[in-house]
């Protein structure tokens, strides 16, 4: 009897994707057909499309009813869509995968793996030694080696080696806790939901994939340069500017205690003058340790 797992909610977010859409639908569903265990959803997050994309979604879920459409009738950008398509969701991993089908779903079963194995996100990752990567044109692999390298730059305590892979899986509970710290809606949204889930300690196992370049990106690169740098700068300030919160609002206390001494409601209230100088003492070397 093959092995159970969790149910799944698959989210394929979509804008403008009619000449992509009917294939990855068609791949995913496909494959949900042959992993006869595999219990799952698959939610097309429409957003402002004006093309054929949400036709082709509704004509599709008449004929599955794996499948969800969820539309909204302007364009909220790819994290936008993601969160519209959650409050669908019913299962308890969330796959998120784009319409491009870069990966092959059947590496979904690879990343649920990593979930039952104790992850809370388990990422698609192009940079590991067993992954294969095919087909990408070199001013893309340039961009993305200097995205990676600008990430190492501005964030060197976390080691995901590829942020920006758009293949993953999250617990229910942790994508929930997660996503509505995310304010970043474009092309760094998978970056900035990296950043947001290792500030909160969550458990992040990397996979390796092959992933095939598909043709069809309607990106303008220069832009997308653009716009991604931008995002990243602004996902580094934020998330020093919560480290600080962090810091001196709610894991002071906790640090202070751990370091052999006074505790520090005692300490910060004595009327021994030699007890508060050490508590101040203290307070130093916990903001010097956590920087």
């Amino acid at each position: 009897m093959p092995p159970q797992v969790e149910r799944l909610s698959i989210i394929i977010p979509a804008h403008n994707e009619e000449e992509r859409l009917k294939s990855c639908l068609e791949n995913v569903l496909s494959f949900l057909d042959r992993s006869g265990h595999v219990e799952a959803e698959v939610i097309v997050a429409e957003d402002g499309s004006v093309d054929k994309t949400l036709e082709i979604a509704n004509d599709h879920a008449k004929c599955d009813d794996r499948l969800k459409v969820v539309h909204f009738p302007r364009k909220l950008g790819k994290g936008g869509g993601i969160k519209h398509g959650l409050l669908r969701s019913s299962g308890t991993i969330i796959v998120i995968m784009d319409a491009d089908l870069a990966v092959d779903p059947a590496y979904i079963l690879a990343l649920v793996d990593q979930i039952r194995r104790g992850a809370d996100i388990a990422v698609g990752s192009r940079r590991l030694p067993s992954s294969r990567v095919r087909g990408v044109p070199f001013y893309r692999r340039l961009v993305g080696e200097a995205y990676q390298f600008l990430f190492r730059l501005f964030f060197p305590r976390i080691s995901v080696r590829d942020v920006q892979c758009g293949f993953k899986a999250v617990k229910r509970s942790v994508l929930f806790d997660v996503i509505y710290d995310v304010d970043t809606d474009g092309f760094a949204f998978d970056t900035d939901l990296m950043v947001k889930s290792w500030l909160k300690k969550y458990r992040i196992a990397e996979v390796p994939i092959e992933w095939s370049h598909v043709d069809g990106s309607k990106v303008d690169i220069g832009r997308q340069i653009f716009e991604m740098g931008a995002d990243l700068l602004s996902i580094w300030m934020k998330s020093k500017r919560r480290a600080g919160v962090i810091r001196t609002a709610l894991g002071l206390r906790e640090f202070y205690d751990s370091i052999p001494g006074d505790t520090y409601f005692k300490a910060a209230r004595s009327l021994f003058l030699p007890r508060r100088l050490w508590h101040r003492h203290k307070n130093r070397r916990v903001v010097d340790a956590v920087r």
